[in-house]
């Protein structure tokens, strides 16, 4: 959150004057908050690899984190997470130094992966068919309204 916060603070909100000022600092604060993202985005795939396989000891074994990232639909998320965190990194390491839209952009997208993460974690396991859309996601697809779904 504070990725997306202050460089979108920065890049749209801020007064060229006041942006200036707060480059320096924000800047900082990025970095941190990026080291932060990056360091729990890693823990959280072990600490998934120690849930998913027998116990801590799964939790750095090759083996179960290759199956837990790329067999799961919780890994593929997470997967795309890592590689968005990576886009920041090399947001920051290349270019100019005030390149707070691009992260505010990316950062937007890092959030947004949670809720894919949610839905994700949420349909695992589920040998059945995906269940009906709700009638919000039937109304997006251009679907008529019927009020209650017939089994």
């Amino acid at each position: 959150m504070l990725l997306f916060g202050a460089s979108a603070f920065v890049w749209a909100l801020a007064p060229v004057g006041l942006a200036r000022e707060l480059a320096g600092p924000t800047r900082r604060m990025i970095v941190a908050a990026f080291v932060i993202a990056a360091l729990s985005a890693v823990a959280w795939l072990a600490l998934e690899a120690a849930q998913m396989g027998d116990g801590w000891a799964d939790m750095l074994n090759p083996d179960v984190l290759g199956a837990v990232a790329f067999d799961t639909a919780f890994g593929r998320v997470w997967v795309c997470r890592l590689a968005l965190v990576m886009v920041v990194a090399g947001t920051l390491a290349i270019g100019r130094r005030d390149r707070f839209g691009a992260i505010a952009l990316i950062a937007a997208l890092l959030l947004a992966s949670l809720g894919l993460v949610g839905h994700a974690t949420m349909q695992a396991g589920k040998d059945s068919k995906s269940p009906p859309p709700s009638p919000r996601q039937r109304l997006c697809q251009g679907h008529p309204y019927r009020g209650l779904n017939a089994p």
